[in-house]
């Protein structure tokens, strides 16, 4: 069993999110985390642990605020997103 903490991150408000609010593949995390506009996440390797920095790795996945969000079961690196911008993305972060 994979066990840690990860800590100093800067999550987005759960006020200004709908659905998921963290997700997880076999090799992936992805979460919400504060933009201007809500259409980012930050997505980290599955066995992160630590202190983290404020700026993380993330995907300005939209223009409007991220929704909700998932892994594809197929592929651990394809994250499926939709907006309040009206759009589905499908984004694959690079292994």
């Amino acid at each position: 069993m994979l066990q840690g903490w990860i800590t100093g991150l800067n999550l987005g408000s759960i006020q200004f999110s709908h659905g998921n609010h963290i997700k997880a593949s076999a090799a992936l995390m992805a979460f919400n985390i504060p933009s201007g506009n809500g259409g980012s996440l930050a997505v980290l390797p599955i066995n992160a642990k630590g202190r983290k920095d404020v700026s993380l790795p993330s995907l300005q996945a939209h223009s409007g605020l991220v929704t909700d969000f998932d892994f594809n079961p197929f592929d651990d690196f394809q994250l499926a997103t939709c907006s309040q911008d009206g759009l589905v993305s499908l984004i694959t972060h690079p292994p």
